[in-house]
């Protein structure tokens, strides 16, 4: 049976997913549950106001056009969705 150069880089593809599987966490995943992890520790930290993320994230929304009102939304909003408020 022949198969194209695509079918075969498929088959690859498939077959290194599976060993990944098999050796734990898919690697999405982890990246993933490693964001989420980030952004909680550090809306933690703000809730818990340590001063230097929370004025590090402060000032970065600044420099790209935020006030205080919508950052302060936003990061009320995040800590909802991650249940820390």
């Amino acid at each position: 049976m022949k198969i194209t150069k695509r079918q075969l880089r498929q088959v690859i593809k498939e077959e290194k997913q599976k060993i990944l599987e098999e050796q734990g966490a898919a690697p999405g995943a982890v990246i993933a549950d490693t964001e989420r992890l980030l952004i909680a520790v550090a809306l933690q930290s703000i809730l818990d106001q340590e001063g230097f993320i929370e004025s590090k994230i402060f000032q970065a929304m600044h420099d790209i056009g935020y006030d205080d009102p919508d950052i302060e939304r936003a990061i009320d909003q995040l800590m909802d969705r991650h249940n820390l408020l």
